[in-house]
């Protein structure tokens, strides 16, 4: 965590909601850009490689059977600071809702848990390596 301040950063934003983050919600989360502005600025001022952030939220299974997830508010500003950074951002939602209509396999969760909550399972483990290793064949320089 000290190494990565910005994963401290987005948990506890995440974590921590308050009477600003309700403003930050409505105003559509403006406010949360400059610190991920900051904190990406300073992972990259570090590190001149590329750099890959993989965004995977938590699955739902809707009353209808159809699959979507949480969401995260804050998840357009943080592609933003990613985008004005040169860091690339694999999001994962859409492959995991592909996988789930084809299927019908969750990628988190184990039999002691609700289905979709929890962990990355082996298949949500599976379906990351997947896409990231075809995400750096195909898209990265």
């Amino acid at each position: 965590k000290e190494y990565f301040p910005l994963i401290s950063l987005i948990k506890s934003k995440l974590e921590t909601p308050s009477a600003t983050d309700t403003v930050a919600e409505e105003s559509d989360t403006d406010d949360a850009t400059p610190d991920f502005e900051k904190a990406l600025k300073l992972i990259r001022s570090q590190y001149d490689g590329e750099i890959i952030f993989i965004y995977h939220s938590q699955t739902l299974i809707e009353k209808d059977c159809s699959v979507s997830f949480t969401d995260d508010k804050l998840f357009n500003a943080f592609e933003k600071a990613c985008v004005e950074n040169n860091i690339y951002v694999l999001d994962m939602r859409s492959v995991f809702a592909r996988y789930y209509e084809e299927h019908k396999e969750i990628p988190y969760g184990f039999a002691n848990t609700k289905p979709g909550n929890g962990h990355l399972n082996k298949l949500g483990h599976r379906l990351v390596a997947e896409t990231l290793i075809t995400y750096i064949e195909e898209v990265m320089p």
